[in-house]
Parts: structure tokens; C-alpha cells; sequence
């Protein structure tokens, strides 16, 4: 490692120690307030908290509904037959013709692999734009959404095909386009996600680079997901750093293959990695370019 990444890094390491111990300070103070209120006359301290306690899972069971609807809308989407496929299923209703002999498998199952369309990932708009939004809170939805497909995914053949399959689905799909691939082969939860990213951010940059950036979060994803598949190691520079350890963050910030990218946009927080998003307009940069 040269002079000068040494002390890029050792410059990230203390920024990193100063953002820790300022969070650090600010929670001692907000706890020491916290104290003071609940210490307070007449249990007026008890009676605020309990109230804020309130609104926050009032606020909680409204976000589990709303999860709850946007999981029901999508499977009601992707499947017409879910109606007629849960009133066969059921004993005590009404008779009924008999089930199609194509339907095989779970709904949930059938729910996850029906490929979304272009740049939306089942209702959620992956488009890298000017609009003022959280990109990354975006894409770290998607992500958590893919993660808890993983049940199904599991059970899809294409998912546990090895290296060799998802690199030849990765190339048709950068050189040829996603369309091209997807009638060849069909895509999987994942690939859906990936096809989102690359034809919302990723198309701005070199197809060597786009290909590379897909191949590691398939198998970043994957493995996070406990898909059985054969065993695949990351480089050493996809390794969690100190930063993403100790510091929460978007899930999608780990995927960017920059230790330097990574540390910076955690410390600096989500405003300035987003707005760092949407005015990308570049090829990604090589890590030889990246500044800490």
C-alpha cells in the first residue's frame, strides 16, 4: 500500500473515530435528559414517554400494514390465479372445479419469480433522476424485499445454478440487453432486482464494470440469503470495513465494491451519498481514481 493510501485510510479511520465518539457524546446527553424528565415532579416525565412511546407504535403498526398491503398487491399482480388457486386449497368452501395442473408450487413462490417490469421492482422505482427523494432508502427497500423472498427463491432451479450459468445470464444480459436474456432464460427474485438497478444507475457506465458490479451483489444477495449454491468467496476489498460494522447505514451501501466509497458515504450520512447519486453522470471510476 503506498504513502498516500495509508494516510487516506488513517484520515478515514480517525474521521470515522470522531463521528463515533460525537454520536457517542450526543446519546450520554440525550440519556441524561432522558433521566431528568422521567426524574422529574409528579411523574410528569413517565406520563411524556409514555406518550411518545405510544405515537412511535402507532407509527410502527401503520408501516406493518401498509408492508402488509403492498405484499398482498404484489402477489394479487403477479398472480390472476391466486384467487381460484386459495378457494381450491380451502375444505370448508364451496365445491369447485379442480385446480390447474400447471399450478406446482407455492403462491409466494410464483409471486417472487415473475419478473417485474423495466426499472421498477414490485412497485418500487429504482430510476436514478433529479427528483427530490432518498435514492439509496429506495434501493435499501429493495434490497430488504429480496432478502425476505428468500424462502421461495430456494426452491427456484435457476437460483441454485453455479458461477458458470449466472455469468453467461450476466453477459447476454449487459451485451445483449435484459430482454434478450430474460426470454432465454427466466429471471429469478434477484435478477429482477439487478435488471432494476442496472437499467435505473448502472447503465451509465462501462459494460465491463457492469458486469462486474451485477456479479458481486448476486452473490453478495445469495449468500445473504442462504440460497444453496456452490461456494463462492468475495475479494478482500467487499470485506465489511470497521465503519460498516459499527456504524448503521443502508443496507445497499454495501455493495459498492470501494472501501473508500463505503466509509465515506456512511460518515457523511444519506444526504450526501444521495445527492452524490443522482448527480452521477460519469462512468464509475476506477478505485485507482477514488479518493477518500
Amino acid at each position: 500500500m503506498s504513502t498516500a493510501a495509508k494516510e487516506r485510510k488513517r484520515a478515514a479511520d480517525r474521521e470515522a473515530q470522531r463521528h463515533n465518539r460525537a454520536r457517542t457524546k450526543a446519546y450520554i446527553t440525550y440519556l441524561e435528559k432522558t433521566l431528568q424528565d422521567l426524574s422529574g415532579p409528579s411523574g410528569q416525565g413517565q406520563d411524556t414517554l409514555g406518550h411518545q412511546l405510544a405515537q412511535q407504535q402507532e407509527k410502527i403498526n401503520h408501516l406493518q400494514e401498509t408492508l402488509r398491503k403492498i405484499a398482498r398487491l404484489a402477489q394479487d399482480a403477479a398472480n390472476p390465479l391466486s384467487a381460484s388457486f386459495s378457494t381450491a386449497s380451502d375444505p370448508a368452501g364451496p365445491p369447485t372445479a379442480p385446480p390447474q395442473p400447471t399450478v406446482e408450487e407455492p403462491l409466494p413462490t410464483r409471486a417472487c419469480n415473475i419478473l417485474p417490469a423495466a426499472t421498477g421492482f414490485f412497485g418500487l422505482d429504482l430510476i436514478c433522476s433529479d427528483r427530490e427523494r432518498n435514492y439509496l432508502a429506495v434501493l435499501g427497500s429493495a434490497v430488504t424485499l429480496v432478502q425476505c423472498c428468500s424462502p421461495a427463491l430456494s426452491e427456484n432451479p435457476i437460483s441454485s445454478s453455479g458461477p458458470t450459468r449466472d455469468d453467461d445470464f450476466c453477459i447476454r444480459a449487459v451485451v445483449d440487453g435484459w430482454k434478450v436474456a430474460t426470454a432465454r432464460t427466466e429471471a429469478d427474485v434477484v435478477w429482477s432486482l439487478l435488471q432494476a438497478i442496472d437499467e435505473g444507475l448502472f447503465y451509465r457506465t462501462d459494460p465491463v464494470t457492469r458486469i462486474a458490479l451485477l456479479r458481486i451483489m448476486r452473490s453478495m444477495l445469495l449468500q445473504r440469503m442462504g440460497v444453496a449454491q456452490e461456494a463462492s468467496s468475495l475479494p478482500e476489498y467487499m470485506f465489511a470495513t470497521p465503519v460498516q460494522t459499527s456504524v448503521p447505514h443502508q443496507p445497499f451501501l454495501d455493495f459498492f465494491p470501494w472501501p473508500q466509497f463505503r466509509d465515506t458515504w456512511i460518515v457523511k450520512g444519506m444526504e450526501y451519498a444521495d445527492i452524490l447519486l443522482r448527480g452521477v453522470r460519469e462512468p464509475v471510476p476506477r478505485s485507482g481514481q477514488l479518493e477518500a
